[in-house]
């Protein structure tokens, strides 16, 4: 990357704040969670916008489906353009979101042009997805972390590539076969983002700066790395809804609600079901009416106290 790429008059954006375009109504371009360098990128690009929008409602989606069991729950997401402490630091939480959403950002953007748009004809999805993620990383002095962790989510998002075969012989022999990569399957694209963040690695920010780089690569190549420890997330789980048939683990009450117990809610829900009624006549049937009855369920939740 061209260092006239990075040299760029910093905004109050940072590298995560772009997803915040999930609830942006006005001009894409224009939002103010984009770096300067983002923007510009944005309206060099425009018919590109409503791709990068698209990657964001996505991994936005993704990210609270996927951390739903964790204490987390993705709620710094919520806030964004604005960050949360967990996301304004290389905590192991703002490593999974780089990953998801660059992998998701690579993935809106080749989905696009897949369509057939004419603008595509000179325009490079990979180098986009590069550019408007990394660049944007370089705000932040702990800019190493976000470089790898993006790298991480655009392959992920090749590896999540479903790969279609044809074959070709007398008679279906299969005698030889084509093979190619397809879309990207999405929800197989957040899996692997999911169990990277579960096996990620804390590495100080020293060892990035002074280990060769081949030397170090090939420990953490396919790796998430974070640097700092994640907050205290207890707090935010009061009200959380929590899984009181699961004694320990993820979604379980005593897990989400970190020993606090749990309230629980019984829910009565009514359902019309309503059949209708025949009778034989010379061995035709024949609708003579409908009957409805209500049909109750309970429904118990719990929730964090």
């Amino acid at each position: 990357m061209r260092i006239s790429n990075i040299l760029f008059a910093f905004t109050e954006a940072s590298s995560l704040s772009w997803i915040g375009l999930r609830s942006w109504t006005d001009d894409i371009c224009s939002f103010n969670g984009l770096t300067t360098q983002q923007a510009r990128l944005c309206r060099q690009n425009e018919f590109i916008a409503p791709a990068i929008k698209s990657a964001a409602e996505i991994a936005t989606e993704a990210c609270v489906n996927s951390m739903s069991d964790t204490l987390w729950g993705c709620n710094g997401i919520k806030s964004l353009p604005k960050e949360q402490p967990e996301l304004a630091q290389p905590t192991q939480e703002s490593a999974f979101l780089h990953a998801l959403a660059n992998g998701h950002l690579k993935n809106a953007l080749e989905k696009f042009c897949k369509k057939g748009s004419a603008d595509c004809e000179r325009f490079n999805p990979e180098q986009f997805s590069l550019e408007f993620s990394d660049v944007a990383a370089f705000k932040k002095k702990h800019f190493l972390f976000g470089l790898h962790n993006n790298k991480i989510g655009r392959q992920a998002a090749d590896d999540a590539k479903n790969t279609i075969c044809k074959c070709h012989g007398p008679s279906g022999s299969c005698t030889q076969k084509t093979c190619w990569k397809a879309t990207t399957n999405t929800a197989k694209l957040t899996k692997i983002v999911k169990e990277k963040y579960e096996s990620a690695a804390r590495i100080h920010q020293r060892q990035l700066e002074i280990l060769p780089q081949g030397v170090f690569s090939s420990l953490i190549s396919d790796r998430l790395i974070f640097g700092k420890k994640s907050p205290n997330f207890c707090e935010i789980t009061r009200g959380r809804v929590c899984d009181a048939t699961k004694s320990y683990g993820p979604g379980s009450c005593e897990e989400l609600c970190c020993g606090r117990g749990s309230l629980q809610k019984i829910i009565i829900e009514t359902e019309e079901v309503c059949t209708m009624q025949f009778v034989k006549i010379e061995g035709t049937s024949w609708p003579v009416g409908v009957t409805c009855k209500d049909m109750f369920y309970q429904k118990t939740t719990s929730t964090c106290r």
